[in-house]
C-alpha cells in the first residue's frame, strides 16, 4: 500500500517507504558510501518507483538502518548500472551473478548511527528486518525511522 502524506487537506506526494538489506559478505555498503552518494541495487521483483524511500539495513556487524536514499532511476540494464565491482566480495556467489539483474539507482539522502535504528530497537516497534526489500509499514513506524535521521 501507499503511504500518502497531507498537508491541510491536499495531498502533495504519494510515497513507497522501503527497507532493503544490505551483507556486508556480499557488498562493502559503508566502503561504497564513503566514497560514493549514488547506487545501483539489484531490483529483483520488487516495483520501486522514482521518489521512493529506501531505508538500508547493514547487516551484521553492524545490524542496523543505516543509510536514507532515494529512487531516482527504475530497470537499469547491467551495462548501464554504475560500475562498483571494487566493492563486490569477489568470494560470494551472488557477485557473479550481477550481469543477470535489473537495477534499481538510489541516492543517498542521509546517514544515521542512531542506536534507535539497530535490529533489537526495531524489533521493539514492530519492525521486522527482512530478507528481501519490504515496504508494510505502519505511519508509526515510517516516523519512527524518519525521526532517526
Amino acid at each position: 500500500c501507499k503511504f500518502i502524506i497531507f498537508a491541510k487537506t491536499t495531498i502533495t506526494s504519494m510515497t513507497y517507504y522501503w527497507i532493503i538489506p544490505g551483507n556486508l559478505k556480499i557488498f562493502r555498503i559503508t566502503d561504497y558510501f564513503s566514497n560514493n552518494d549514488i547506487v545501483d541495487w539489484k531490483q529483483s521483483h520488487y516495483k520501486f518507483s522514482v521518489g521512493d524511500i529506501v531505508f538500508l539495513y547493514v547487516s551484521s556487524p553492524i545490524s542496523s538502518i543505516r543509510y536514507m536514499l532515494e529512487v531516482v532511476k527504475t530497470d537499469i540494464p547491467f551495462e548501464e548500472s554504475i560500475n562498483d565491482s571494487e566493492y563486490w566480495t569477489s568470494k560470494h556467489p551472488v557477485a557473479k551473478e550481477v550481469k543477470n539483474y535489473k537495477y534499481v539507482r538510489l541516492k543517498l539522502l542521509k546517514r544515521s548511527d542512531s542506536p534507535a535504528l539497530h535490529i533489537d530497537a526495531l524489533s521493539n516497534v514492530g519492525i521486522k528486518v527482512p530478507q528481501g526489500a519490504t515496504h508494510r509499514f505502519t505511519f508509526e513506524q515510517i516516523d519512527y525511522i524518519l525521526k532517526q535521521f
